[in-house]
């Protein structure tokens, strides 16, 4: 089967098209969004961290997706629809989500540490790194990120719909990012869900190998309070857009975000 990863941004998306990588499965680096896909594979893993738009493609989802072969693995922050009459019939999808405080975090990170093509949040631009967080989530957090997350909430009720085919439900598997971190066996279970059979010895190594794969957002050699970026205003700024209400809604539906 080929495999769509859906991510909520810093959830795993790389590292989970690695794993399946390491689970037999061929990575095509392909990082769809509806008109637009970055084809991460055709340069270095410094050029897509410091600028991942140098790998954009401007084109329709579509084609892209019936492209894929019966082993492929694709990923993005797109929902992709799932259709047959868009997706070839082999294909499986794969939904990451967690924390949005995390994730929120992460985020800017990247932007403000790896990325230099977010001028907007450098410390070139805003020396004071909490000032700069206050200003990503203004900007992007309660914007892009929130409605990111917002869509894998509706997604996750969409699949789990009592008018669901159970043949379409079992096309989707649901991971929390934190626990296939920290959890070989959950290793073990997306295996099961590409139909492997794999030993807990086997999902072990394969953890350990895909934790060890250095991948162009993977926060390494950066020691930073990440707690402390989350000053009164910061909290204020959370606290007034959709995402208390995302995250309760989430959780009602049993992602325990």
């Amino acid at each position: 089967m080929s495999v769509y990863i859906y991510t909520l941004p810093k959830a795993g998306t790389y590292f989970i098209a690695e794993l399946l990588s390491n689970l037999g499965l061929n990575n095509t680096g392909l990082h769809l969004a509806a008109h637009r896909f970055l084809d991460t594979k055709r340069f270095t893993l410094e050029q897509n961290a410091t600028t991942p738009g140098i790998a954009g493609v401007d084109r329709f989802f579509v084609p892209v997706v019936r492209g894929a072969g019966p082993q492929d693995v694709l990923f993005g922050h797109f929902p992709l629809p799932r259709n047959p009459n868009i997706a070839p019939s082999h294909m499986n999808y794969i939904c990451s989500y967690r924390s949005p405080e995390k994730t929120l975090v992460s985020e800017f990170m990247d932007f403000r540490f790896r990325r230099s093509d977010v001028p907007w949040v450098s410390r070139e631009k805003v020396p004071d790194d909490v000032t700069a967080f206050e200003l990503y989530l203004g900007r992007h957090g309660t914007g892009p990120h929130l409605e990111i997350f917002k869509s894998i909430i509706v997604y996750h009720s969409t699949v789990n719909h009592p008018l669901e085919h159970p043949r379409e439900r079992e096309k989707v598997c649901f991971v929390h990012f934190d626990t296939l971190l920290e959890q070989p066996e959950a290793v073990r279970q997306i295996a099961a869900f590409l139909e492997k059979d794999i030993s807990l010895q086997e999902a072990q190594a394969i953890h350990q190998k895909t934790l060890a794969t250095e991948t162009k957002t993977k926060a390494t050699n950066l020691e930073f309070d990440r707690e402390a970026l989350w000053s009164d205003r910061a909290r204020e700024i959370f606290a007034e857009s959709d995402f208390p209400a995302a995250i309760a809604l989430a959780q009602d539906q049993g992602l325990q975000v």
